[in-house]
C-alpha cells in the first residue's frame, strides 16, 4: 500500500529518484503509526491532486515546484540528504495542522 500518494505519482512521472521515493514510503509508514489522523487528512485531499496530475501530466512540473521542498525536507529527516529544507519544514508543520483539522472538522471518519 502506498502511504504517500502524491510522491508516488511524482515518482511514476519521473520527478523523484527511487531512493527518495523509497525513503518517502518509509516516512509515510512512520507517520501513519505516530500521527494516523495526519495521514487520514492527507489521503482525503491528496487523491484529488493525483487525479489532476494523471489527467494533466504536463502540469505536474509546476506542482513539483510546490512539493519539492517537502521531498527535500523528508529526505533530510530520513537521512538521505545532509541538509534540511526550511520551506519543507514549514510545509510539514502547516500540513500536519491542516490535515488534523480536516479530520476533526470535515466529517472524515477516523477508525
Amino acid at each position: 500500500m502506498s502511504l504517500k500518494i502524491i510522491c508516488g505519482e511524482l515518482y511514476r512521472q519521473g520527478f523523484l529518484s527511487e531512493e527518495v521515493w523509497a525513503a518517502d514510503q518509509e516516512f509515510g509508514k512512520l507517520l501513519y503509526k505516530s500521527h494516523p489522523r495526519v495521514m487520514l487528512g492527507y489521503t482525503y485531499w491528496a487523491r484529488n491532486v493525483v487525479k489532476y496530475m494523471k489527467n494533466n501530466p504536463s502540469h505536474t512540473k509546476y506542482l513539483y515546484r510546490f512539493f519539492k521542498p517537502w521531498t527535500e525536507h523528508m529526505s533530510y529527516i530520513m537521512g538521505i540528504t545532509p541538509k534540511r529544507n526550511l520551506v519543507g519544514n514549514i510545509t510539514q508543520k502547516i500540513g500536519y495542522k491542516m490535515n488534523k483539522y480536516l479530520v476533526s472538522n470535515a466529517g472524515i471518519e477516523y477508525a
